[in-house]
């Protein structure tokens, strides 16, 4: 194997004859010529240089040529086996006529050895410089948009048939709205056209006829301005249009906490600004909420708002089907009003309302004359649905007790307090029995029946019979009970004192005082107007000369 200074001896001594495998484009036998090229206008030729042997990079280099008006960039580069190199010779003539002159240079190895020289001859001519001529054409322009959402657009062709480039720029002398044109300016080549587009947009006008002139201004010295006539007619009344989608919903619920969504669509795609009004109608108070809920919009042309319902999934509705509309007014004079039609169907298994009540009998205690007894019952409603409640009462001449309130709803997971009392029709001593019925919207218990058991053991005191004033202490019950507002008090003092008379709740806090101070013996009624109290028990209380008695008594607003 040779060492490396004799590779390096053997290649600068063989390198020119692997250089003559370097190409020319074009050949340097056909020298470069240019064409008529007008006064101080450029014209461009390219040189592309070539070696497809495996020799070692060659460095080109070309000469700056003798002429004046001719241009050679770059003056060298590296020429690779495989990658072609090109250098730009440029021609810019400053007077007419034929110049001619040698385009030289030479390729060597850049690390060292001969260098080849090349030639090839070079010639170019330069001319007067022709005019240019305009050509337009059409010079009239008609748009028309005769039905809404219409588009329309026409075109006009600048040609150039003179000796020179032309240049152009165009100018309105009025601004039609609702249309635009482009390109604006340009360049023309010698022998070629290029086409002015005119076009409408989505800003329609009122309905007319709107004119200008388009004046376009070149560099022709014969033609430097051209008119063309441009009219735009609107045959219609440019309006807002509403489209809403979809224009029906369905909901679908099957199952307990489910919640269902949709979006509905208001859409302008008129050329107008839009204003909608939009109001809900329900065949039940609405099962669902939607947002926003501002109920009134405005859209421009182009636009889209969204209305995203949803179903209230803290309302258990009965199973069933539910309907309601969405109202949509606008001012969209051929489509002024929108109905959307929504549907719920509810078909969730078990539901209904289902009664719990924790003691099917009621006792009442009587052991003194004219005194009250009362008993509690709860109704609970352990269902999905409300439940409504009536209570059937015995109806005879014996009406001993009576029960309130006797009608009502109960809410999911509620429960509500039944007060079943004494009347004033008590019988004698002894113990009797009536039957009511609890008539509910449980489907699988309509019906319950609350057993009213009484005891009446009243000792008579026969040794103050006669007497005019009474002869014991007693505090009768309200009556009525329960009451509405007012209810009558009566008690009795057999003898004269001081004595108080006070109303409180069930947490012990006094909330009326209704009598305070020194009374003389007799029997007394008074009134009792609640005022503003609210709904619920109270404890009435009577003290005087040691004797204490408590009567409960139910108000129900």
């Amino acid at each position: 194997m040779p060492n490396r200074p004799l590779l390096a001896i053997i290649l600068a001594v063989l390198l020119p004859s692997f250089l003559l495998a370097i190409e020319f484009d074009p050949s340097l036998d056909e020298g470069i010529h240019f064409p008529d090229t007008p006064v101080n206008e450029t014209s461009n030729v390219n040189l592309t240089v070539s070696e497809n042997n495996d020799v070692p990079p060659v460095m080109v280099r070309i000469d700056r040529p003798e002429r004046d008006g001719f241009n050679v960039e770059p003056n060298e580069q590296l020429l690779r086996p495989g990658q072609p190199i090109v250098f730009r010779i440029s021609f810019t003539p400053e007077e007419p006529g034929e110049i001619r002159t040698a385009l030289t240079g030479a390729y060597f190895n850049p690390n060292g050895g001969r260098e080849a020289r090349f030639s090839t001859e070079m010639t170019g001519t330069g001319i007067e410089a022709g005019d240019p001529e305009i050509t337009v054409e059409p010079v009239e322009v008609l748009l028309e948009l005769l039905e809404p959402r219409q588009q329309d657009e026409a075109t006009i062709t600048i040609g150039n048939v003179g000796d020179a480039s032309l240049e152009f720029a165009i100018e309105l002398r009025d601004n039609i709205p609702g249309m635009v044109f482009e390109p604006d300016e340009g360049e023309v080549d010698v022998d070629e056209e290029i086409e002015i587009t005119f076009s409408t947009t989505d800003a329609i006008p009122d309905s007319g006829r709107y004119r200008t002139i388009a004046t376009i201004h070149s560099n022709d010295p014969e033609n430097d301005e051209v008119d063309v006539d441009v009219e735009l007619y609107v045959g219609y009344r440019p309006h807002p249009t509403i489209s809403v989608e979809p224009d029906s919903v369905l909901f679908e619920i099957t199952e307990v906490d489910q919640s269902c969504q949709c979006r509905i669509a208001i859409s302008n795609i008129g050329e107008r600004t839009l204003e909608f009004i939009y109001a809900f109608e329900a065949d039940e108070e609405l099962w669902f909420f939607v947002e926003p809920d501002e109920g009134e919009g405005e859209l421009e042309p182009g636009e889209e708002c969204e209305l995203q319902f949803q179903t209230l999934n803290w309302i258990i509705l009965p199973n069933g089907e539910y309907h309601a509309q969405l109202r949509i007014a606008s001012n969209d004079p051929e489509n002024n009003e929108i109905i959307v039609n929504i549907e719920l169907i509810v078909d969730i298994p078990d539901n209904y309302p289902e009664i719990r009540i924790d003691d099917n009998e009621a006792l009442l205690e009587i052991n003194e004359v004219e005194q009250q007894a009362i008993d509690t019952l709860i109704i609970g409603n352990t269902g999905l649905q409300p439940l409504n409640f009536r209570l059937s009462l015995p109806v005879n001449e014996n009406n001993w007790f009576t029960a309130s309130p006797d009608s009502g709803s109960i809410e999911p997971d509620s429960q509500i307090e039944i007060y079943v009392m004494t009347t004033e029709q008590i019988p004698g001593n002894g113990e009797y029995n009536e039957v009511f019925t609890v008539l509910t919207n449980d489907p699988e218990n309509p019906e319950t029946e609350i057993t009213v058991r009484l005891v009446v053991d009243i000792q008579e005191a026969s040794d103050h019979i006669g007497s005019d004033l009474p002869q014991i202490y007693y505090l009768t019950p309200p009556y009525p009970n329960p009451f509405n507002a007012e209810t009558k008090i009566s008690f009795a003092l057999p003898e004269p004192g001081n004595m108080s008379l006070k109303v409180y709740d069930l947490t012990g806090c006094e909330v009326v005082t209704l009598i305070d101070g020194l009374k003389t013996a007799g029997r007394y009624t008074l009134n009792w107007n609640s005022g503003d109290l609210s709904t619920g028990m109270y404890l009435i209380r009577m003290e005087a000369n040691g004797f204490a008695m408590v009567r409960k008594v139910v108000l129900v607003r």
